[in-house]
């Protein structure tokens, strides 16, 4: 979802909040790695 006005901050907190979520998903699940 792209929007008109850019917001670096915005996209800067989705990516640490995918980085995290698949962290997290390693984490939990060691054996799918």
């Amino acid at each position: 979802m792209y929007y008109k006005f850019p917001i670096k901050s915005n996209s800067i907190v989705r990516i640490l909040l995918v980085v995290r979520f698949f962290i997290t998903i390693n984490v939990r699940i060691p054996t799918f790695v």
